[in-house]
């Protein structure tokens, strides 16, 4: 549930999420363990757990009363935090004892009403009178239809209504993404690279690319040399762009375009791409989708291998 080691520490209370990425699991997502369970999978292990969870639940009650004013950063991680009651009681003991040398990070999907979303950025405002900086970090990996099968439970509409609040309504939170490079988000990273662009001309979005390697089917580097190189082209012309004003851009620059190129040059696993396939299959008979229809190009690659 937690880990501290001062003056550090971080927060993961349980895995109630309202989504299911691919790439997951039970483990972080409550979601995954009820698609699970009513597929008739055993999923006793994630379930079993509430007598001790509440027994370090109130150990790390007194750990924060004890300890937090003592922190240099602190982060709120998922599950998803904007749904989980025990958030926002950490906020408000947060609150009630000021660490104005101590700098938070909170992790979100965005994926709840804009209205809620607006009154837990309330909540975060008030957290940032009493703390050094508060970094809201969105999750989330392409644009559009693929981003909603790959982050199952995500909707574009409801993360950009959050993202526009975010970042044209919270000046005291800095806004933050970390974008996770999978086998099936590359062709659709452009399009969310132009709308952090966009929301570049009114406040400056941090970006930090993260890569998929396990799973392993949803490592990026399966598929043939040359499979993304169009995409990846114009990803590396936008970045460019995106980038624009950041500090240290030359190197992080580099170290995308290395990953992005390592990704275009890395030989085929066709075995790999076959059990992708068959997963994404298996996924779709849980949940109405059709990955045939959102990744079209999965259809054809790596058969003549």
């Amino acid at each position: 549930m937690l880990s501290t080691d001062c003056p550090n520490g971080f927060v993961h209370f349980n895995n109630k999420c309202n989504a299911k990425c691919v790439y997951c699991g039970p483990n972080l997502s409550s979601a995954w363990v009820l698609e699970m369970k009513n597929a008739g999978m055993d999923v006793s292990k994630f379930e079993n757990y509430e007598s001790q969870y509440q027994e370090r639940l109130e150990k790390f009650w007194k750990w924060m009363d004890k300890n937090y004013q003592n922190l240099k950063a602190f982060d709120l991680l998922g599950g998803e935090p904007f749904i989980q009651e025990e958030t926002w009681t950490c906020v408000d003991k947060m609150i009630s004892m000021p660490n104005p040398d101590c700098d938070v990070e909170i992790y979100s999907n965005m994926q709840v009403k804009p209205k809620l979303f607006k009154r837990g950025m309330q909540k975060l405002k008030e957290l940032a009178k009493t703390v050094r900086r508060i970094d809201f970090v969105a999750s989330v990996d392409c644009w559009g239809p693929a981003s909603e099968y790959i982050r199952f439970g995500h909707d574009t509409e409801t993360f950009k209504a959050n993202m526009d609040y975010l970042v044209n309504e919270c000046p005291e939170i800095i806004p933050t993404m970390n974008w996770t490079v999978s086998s099936l988000s590359i062709p659709y990273t452009a399009d969310l690279i132009k709308q952090v662009i966009e929301w570049n001309k009114t406040r400056y979005v941090s970006v930090n690319y993260n890569k998929c390697v396990d799973p392993a089917i949803f490592d990026p580097h399966i598929f043939p040399e040359g499979t993304f190189s169009e995409h990846i082209a114009e990803i590396k012309q936008l970045n460019n762009v995106m980038y624009e004003g950041r500090g240290n851009t030359d190197t992080y620059l580099k170290f995308v375009d290395t990953m992005f190129e390592e990704v275009d040059k890395s030989p085929a696993k066709p075995e790999l791409i076959k059990r992708l396939r068959e997963r994404l299959t298996q996924l779709d008979s849980y949940r109405g989708t059709d990955w045939q229809e959102t990744f079209p190009w999965l259809t054809y690659v790596g058969h003549n291998l």
